[in-house]
This record gives structure tokens, C-alpha cells and sequence, in this order.
């Protein structure tokens, strides 16, 4: 009953939010970020991993399902003429009244499933403030304030009638149900919060709606962290492992950003002839030598991977490049000696080598005509002499701001994702098999590892049973592919090219796997090792990794909530300045 009348005052409080958003625009803006981060926080972090481990792999079909659903019925639907108003309006209030239903319903989930669920509801009530706000934002300007209150009405009868019958249905429903529908609400949760939005204004009073929007997310996060503790304490442990990565990969994303900035106001135009000599197996093979001894992890090459895009460089050199760059260093070449063998050690380095190469080639041409003349950004004009003083500024200007806003988002979701999965990799389920390759080279596709903290962990897989092929094949896709990757490249050259890459990159790893498993059969690589574990508690890091914090909430300020996370969603080409808003 608590959350009920909780979920129906949410609702109401839309008019009075608008009446602020007119008076200040900061305010409703700080609660439109609040919601928008708290509850996507409570879905992605809670909810569906919940669904999937009660209801199995299709309750992410069912959370699909719900996000998408409405994305295809607003399609379907959209109004071309005044004439059509009224059956829009009857569509609008049938669809705000099942929605309410669904609601309501969700409201008694915790009940039925013994008081496991209160994080839905509490992620339903947050949720109806945009609702309520939408609502009475567009509504009242296109139908009349009548209308408004008749949505507002219809909403909240609704709610009541989910919450009755699932007071009465709900208990008696099996957890496999529960699971699929919790899974399907949450999608459409993400659906409302990712669409109900307040416009922003106009250019000259960007500043203090954009430090309105950073307040209302860190809010949000702070609450949300508060909440997961207390309700979810399974995740504190990805917690620790997402510090702990993101700990260990600020120093490589500060120098590649570093990097980045000096390239664009030092490199002259003429170098990227030198690179573009020859044909696509010299690009290819130039790419190899310049990154394997550079000590960049996975998610700092991205960054100057499209800066190479950007400035013309052959698609074959900069795909060879990113590849090879974050495979190997020299820390992870010693403790690869160390903990598994010398065998496994230069088969690694040549691995490493020949996947760069192969992706080079096999990719390069096919990247060189996805991208458009034009589509990206335009390179740097030629630079004027300029002091040593200008040089500095403008590389910090450009390296930590316009390369940060076009990848932190991304950065983030590839360590977070990297935090969920990797507590749940247990090699005793499927080594000793003829899948334990192909198996170990698809976990290592979306998560992040850098190349020397994967070393350690990979030799505790090789203990605990894991074979050679499959340890290399984990060792290959974990530092140089991750969804960081994946969205980048997305980004710069379309969806096919990154199934490609993707798909290059998996069935090469795994035929490199299941070579090393014939060539090193006889070796012992499971020998009993001297694990080394880093100081993830030093005093360098933890400053090291407030200096990323800072340099990505300084890219939030910049850029505002929302379009910080449609960074996710950008099509091809699309720059992070136009933070285009196609939401109706």
C-alpha cells in the first residue's frame, strides 16, 4: 500500500515539476538526470541480472521486448494531421492506461516473491516523475489541460487496478513467470526514462543547466550506491573488481588521452604518408611494430584509434594498431614467463602478432569503404608556429576534452560490464572439453582485461583445469576487444563493420587456440605458480584514478547527462557537440 500511494503522489507531482521547469529550468533538469541514472542504475544493475538468474537467458528477450515495444507502437502510430487527434488520443490514453497496469502490477512483485523485489518498486515509483512530467509538458500545449488531467486520471486508475490484481494473481504465480515480467517491466522502465526528458535550453544558459544535470546524476549515483548496498550486497564484490579496473587502467587512459592531444598539435600531415607506403600488408604489418611495445591498455587506444581514423590513416595500419597495441607489454610478457612457461610466453607474443596482422587485412578494405568521405570529423588544420606554451594548452584542451567526451561513456560501460561478468567465470564448468576455446575466446570478447591483469588470472584458470589454447584464446580477445571497442567502432564505421571485427576476431583467437593446444600438448603450463597481485590500494593509483574521475566529471559537466550516455547510441559520424535530441 506504501508503494502505491508513493507511486501515484510521483505521479501527481508532474504538473508542479513542470511549473518549476518553467520558472527554473536547473531544477527539473538536476531530477531528470536523478531519475535517468537511478533508475537505469536499478534496472541494469539489479533487476535484469535478477530476472536472468531466476528466469534463465529469456528474460533478456522479455527486457528487449518491453524497451523496444513502444519504440515500434510510436512508429506505427504517429500522427500526420489535426484530423487524427482524437484517435491518438484514445491510442495515448489506452497506452498510458496498460502502462499503469504493468505498473501497478509490479507493485505487489515484492509481495508474491517473498520481499526480494523492493528495488522494482522503488525503481516504478522514481520512474513516474517523468512520466508525470511528460505528461503535463506536452499534453496541455497540444490537447488542452483537460486532457492532461484525463491522463493523469486514467494513469492513476490504472495503477490501482494492476495493484488489485496482483495482490489477488501474483502469489499463486510461478518465480519463472515473476522473472519474465519483472524482465519485461524494467525494459519498459529503461524505455520511459531514456525518452521522458526535459528539452535543454538554449545555447547561452547551457552552463547552468548542464551543472544542474551533473549534480542530479552524482545524486543519483550516491543514492544508488546506498540503495545496492542495503538490498543488493551480490553486487558490492563487482563493485570492488569495477575499482580495482578502473584503478588499474588510469594511468594507460590518462597517457593515450595525453597522447592523443600532443598527436594533434605536433604530428605533421606528412606522417600518415610514411604509414600509408606500400600496400595493405605493409600497412598492416607498420601497425604491428608501432603497437605492440606501447604499454596502452584496451580502452586507451580507443581514443587514439580514432584520432588515427580522423586524421586519414590507412584503415589496414590503424585496425593492425588496435589490435596489437593493448595485447602485449613488457610487464605482461615477464609474468606470462613467470606464472605459465616460456612456451606459452613466445607463442602468446606470436599469437598476438598474427591476430593483428590477419585483422588488418581482412578488415582494411572493408573499413576503407564504410567510411565516407566527410562523415567524420574534419582533420586539424595545418598549425601556425606557436610557443611551447600554446602547444601544451591546446594538446590538454583537445586530448582531455573533445577525445574524453567521444569515449568515456563508453570506458565506463566496458569496465561496468567488465565488473558484472567476471565474478561469474568459472572454468570447472566447461574445461576439458572441445568447447573450452571457442567458450573462453566469446568470454573474453565483451569484458575488459588489460593485458598484464589478465595474465595472473589466466593462470589461475590454467590451475583450476583450463587448457593452453583456451587460456591464449581468453589472452587474445579479454585486452583487445571489449564493448568500449565494439562501440567505437560502431561509431566511426557502422554496425556491420563492428559484427565483423568481432567475428574476425573470435574465430582467429580461437583457430590460434586450438594450435597452441597441438603444439604445447606435451608442455605443463598448470604448473604451481607464484601468483603477483598488484597494489591496487598504492598511493599512485588511488591518485591516478581520482585524476580519470576528474577528467570524466569534467566531460559530464561539459556535456550533461544525457548526452554524455547517448554517446552509447551516436550513428556513424555523429559528433558529440550536436547532442541531437530526436526524442518527440
Amino acid at each position: 500500500m506504501t508503494h502505491l500511494l508513493l507511486s501515484i503522489l510521483a505521479l501527481a507531482l508532474g504538473p508542479v515539476f513542470v511549473a518549476l521547469a518553467k520558472r527554473l529550468r536547473s531544477t527539473a533538469t538536476a531530477l531528470d538526470a536523478f531519475v535517468l541514472v537511478a533508475v537505469g542504475g536499478l534496472v541494469l544493475l539489479h533487476i535484469l541480472p535478477e530476472s536472468i538468474r531466476q528466469g534463465g537467458w529469456p528474460a533478456l528477450a522479455c527486457g528487449l521486448v518491453g524497451f523496444f515495444a513502444p519504440v515500434l507502437t510510436d512508429r506505427l502510430f504517429r500522427p500526420g494531421t489535426k484530423g487524427v487527434l482524437g484517435v491518438v488520443l484514445i491510442l495515448a490514453l489506452t497506452g498510458l492506461a496498460a502502462h499503469s497496469v504493468l505498473d501497478g502490477i509490479g507493485l505487489t512483485v515484492e509481495d508474491a516473491a517473498g520481499h526480494e523485489h523492493e528495488l522494482l518498486a522503488w525503481a516504478i515509483i522514481l520512474h513516474r516523475l517523468p512520466v508525470g512530467i511528460g505528461i503535463w509538458w506536452i499534453v496541455p500545449r497540444t490537447l488542452g489541460r483537460s486532457a492532461a488531467i484525463m491522463a493523469t486520471l486514467v494513469c492513476i486508475l490504472g495503477t490501482i487496478f494492476g495493484w488489485a490484481i496482483g495482490e489477488q494473481s501474483l502469489p499463486e504465480a510461478p518465480r519463472s513467470f515473476l522473472a519474465l515480467y519483472q524482465a519485461f517491466l524494467g525494459g519498459s522502465l529503461l524505455h520511459v526514462v531514456s525518452h521522458a526528458h526535459v528539452p535543454p535550453p538554449e545555447v547561452e544558459k547551457r552552463s547552468s543547466w548542464q551543472l544542474a544535470s551533473t549534480l542530479g546524476a552524482l545524486c543519483a549515483a550516491l543514492a544508488l550506491a546506498f540503495i545496492v548496498h542495503d538490498h543488493a550486497p551480490n553486487l558490492a564484490n563487482s563493485g570492488e573488481i569495477f575499482l580495482d579496473l578502473a584503478r588499474e587502467s588510469a594511468p594507460a587512459l590518462l597517457l593515450a588521452y595525453l597522447l592523443v592531444g600532443f598527436s594533434d598539435q605536433l604530428l605533421p600531415s606528412s606522417w600518415l604518408s610514411r604509414i600509408a607506403k606500400g600496400g595493405r600488408v605493409g600497412q598492416a604489418v607498420r601497425g604491428v611494430a608501432i603497437g605492440l611495445p606501447l604499454p596502452i591498455c584496451s580502452c586507451g587506444i580507443v581514443p587514439i584509434y580514432r584520432e588515427l581514423i580522423v586524421r586519414g590513416a590507412p584503415s589496414a595500419a590503424a585496425l593492425a594498431f588496435l589490435i596489437a597495441t593493448p595485447e602485449l607489454e613488457v610487464a605482461a610478457i615477464l609474468l606470462t614467463w613467470q606464472l605459465m612457461g616460456p612456451e606459452l610466453a613466445i607463442t602468446r607474443i606470436v599469437a598476438a602478432a598474427l591476430l593483428a596482422l590477419s585483422i588488418g587485412l581482412l578488415l582494411g578494405k572493408t573499413v576503407a569503404q564504410s567510411t565516407k568521405a566527410g562523415e567524420l570529423d574534419t582533420p586539424p588544420s595545418t598549425k601556425q608556429s606557436r610557443s611551447p606554451g600554446q602547444v601544451i594548452l591546446g594538446a590538454l584542451r583537445f586530448g582531455f576534452g573533445s577525445a574524453v567526451d567521444h569515449t568515456a561513456a563508453w570506458i565506463l560501460l566496458g569496465l561496468g560490464v567488465s565488473a558484472l561478468l567476471l565474478p561469474h567465470i568459472d572454468p570447472t564448468t566447461w574445461s576439458g572439453t572441445s568447447l573450452d576455446v571457442p567458450i573462453a575466446a566469446a568470454l573474453g570478447l565483451p569484458i575488459y582485461v588489460c593485458a598484464s591483469g589478465s595474465t595472473p588470472l589466466v593462470a589461475v584458470l590454467i590451475m583450476k583445469g583450463l587448457s593452453p589454447g583456451a587460456a591464449l584464446a581468453f589472452l587474445l580477445t579479454g585486452p583487445a576487444t571489449n564493448l568500449t571497442t565494439f562501440g567505437m567502432l560502431r561509431q566511426l564505421h557502422g554496425t556491420r563493420t563492428a559484427l565483423a571485427f568481432a567475428v574476425g576476431v573470435m574465430l582467429i583467437a580461437c583457430g590460434l587456440g586450438y594450435a597452441a593446444d597441438l603444439l604445447l600438448a606435451s608442455s605443463e603450463t598448470a604448473q604451481q605458480t607464484r601468483l603477483t597481485e598488484s597494489d591496487h590500494g598504492s598511493t599512485f593509483g588511488n591518485i591516478m584514478l581520482a585524476a580519470l574521475a576528474a577528467v570524466f566529471l569534467s566531460s559530464l559537466l561539459r556535456q550533461g547527462t544525457r548526452p554524455f550516455i547517448e554517446q552509447l547510441f551516436s550513428s556513424p559520424g555523429l559528433r558529440s557537440d550536436d547532442h541531437r535530441h530526436g526524442c518527440g
